[in-house]
């Protein structure tokens, strides 16, 4: 009976010490993994947020401010230097502050730490550049993008660019013909060859998309490729070297495309959309 006690009392304290090295390396290692996350305060930024509420520090001249809304619009995108997205927006906001234009719309950046140090090559004036103060998370995830209005009321966040586009394009404020004349001047100095007198055709396709491929008929022909240099636009579904491709759907945002294939041509010097319709009618409409 005495060696019984014994041995239970032995197995109680090897399962104690046991159980207090486990608490003890599993807290360890916890606290390890999250000790970055907890220099981090989360103030998430939603529809209805008040941005006057969040104090940042302005990259230009390092003073505490807060975020502007001027204008009817104001995009606001929040971001981190590193994250893949984020340099990929930060690649393509040249053509889009260029297509947009700035009449209506300002823009700003809030970055989660410290600025890419060639952040002026992408476009991007330090003086539009933010940080929150006291290590402030603005969102879970970036990049997020925040429509604010001239009260400086959040009416829409997403993390998704082409929603963006599409809730400003659809804006009662936003000059959308400002937009398209903006968007053609855009496609003919950026992508439209000036080799050859020839006339210009922008044919936005889409990859895999039978009328397309039937399209492909007409504007391949020697009758047409005699008279136009064509650009082609493929839409953001598909992505490959040497192609160009329509990044967050912002040209078929802005000349309202429902169809695919579209075309732009110009008639008496005017830019006009070509959308739906028959082959024989593609012909005709591009020969007259």
């Amino acid at each position: 009976m005495k060696k019984t006690v014994s041995v239970k009392s032995l197995l109680i304290i090897v399962f104690a010490l046991i159980g207090l090295f486990v608490v003890l390396g599993v807290g360890g290692y916890v606290f390890l993994i999250h000790e970055p996350e907890e220099e981090y305060a989360l103030s998430i930024v939603k529809y209805g947020s008040d941005m006057d509420e969040i104090v940042l520090k302005q990259e230009e001249t390092n003073l505490e401010t807060f975020i502007p809304h001027e204008k009817d619009l104001n995009l606001c995108i929040y971001l981190s230097g590193q994250c893949k997205g984020c340099v990929e927006f930060l690649e393509e906001f040249s053509k889009i502050r260029d297509v947009l234009g700035e009449n209506t719309i300002s823009y700003s950046f809030i970055f989660t730490s410290s600025l890419p140090r060639n952040i002026e090559e992408y476009g991007v004036d330090k003086e539009m550049c933010y940080r929150p103060l006291d290590n402030i998370l603005l969102a879970t995830s970036t990049p997020t993008f925040f429509l604010i209005n001239q009260d400086g009321i959040v009416e829409f966040t997403t993390i998704e660019f082409d929603l963006m586009l599409e809730k400003i394009v659809g804006f009662e404020g936003f000059d959308i013909e400002e937009a398209k004349s903006n968007a053609t001047e855009y496609i003919l100095e950026k992508y439209c060859s000036d080799e050859t007198n020839k006339k210009k055709l922008v044919y936005f396709a889409m990859k895999g998309c039978p009328d397309c491929e039937e399209a492909d008929k007409v504007i391949e022909s020697t009758e047409i490729v005699s008279v136009y240099d064509v650009t082609k636009i493929y839409a953001w579904n598909f992505s490959e070297a040497n192609y160009i491709c329509d990044n967050y759907n912002l040209f078929q945002h802005i000349y309202e495309l429902n169809w695919y294939p579209s075309f732009l041509i110009w008639k008496d010097g005017l830019p006009q959309i070509l959308g739906e319709m028959s082959n024989q009618e593609l012909r005709e409409r591009l020969l007259q």
